[in-house]
């Protein structure tokens, strides 16, 4: 349940930074809410960053695997729904993710393995045109 009173504790904040990996949660980016980031511009004025950004890829996770296809469409949303939620800067966190021990944050990485950029790197970089 989100707990929106915490911004509440930071009066004198200049942003609010956000974590956020949901592909530890959602099955798929299109079970995202289609105001899942929008909301927070009804919960703060100030400009708001993503601190931490990422989708997995790995489909061999066992709770909730993903793909490099999955990755590629979260990209896709997140970009459609930062503006509404007024998103003025985000880091994707493990650009090399798959060199995370923590298996929850296997194939986060927007470069596989052998060091060829995954699908989701093109879009990434696409955010900034």
């Amino acid at each position: 349940e989100p707990q929106w009173d915490l911004l509440d504790r930071f009066p004198g904040a200049d942003l609010v930074g956000f974590t956020t990996y949901p592909s530890l949660v959602f099955e798929q980016p299109s079970d995202l809410p289609a105001d899942y980031y929008a909301q927070v511009a009804q919960h703060t004025d100030l400009p708001v960053i993503l601190t931490e950004v990422g989708w997995t890829a790995d489909e061999t996770l066992p709770l909730l695997p993903g793909s490099a296809a999955e990755q590629t469409d979260f990209i896709a949303l997140l970009s459609q729904q930062a503006t509404a939620a007024r998103i003025e800067a985000m880091v994707w966190t493990f650009v090399h993710g798959d060199l995370v021990v923590d298996q929850q944050f296997n194939g986060m990485g927007l470069f596989a393995p052998d060091g060829t950029a995954r699908p989701a790197w093109t879009a990434w970089t696409g955010l900034r045109e």
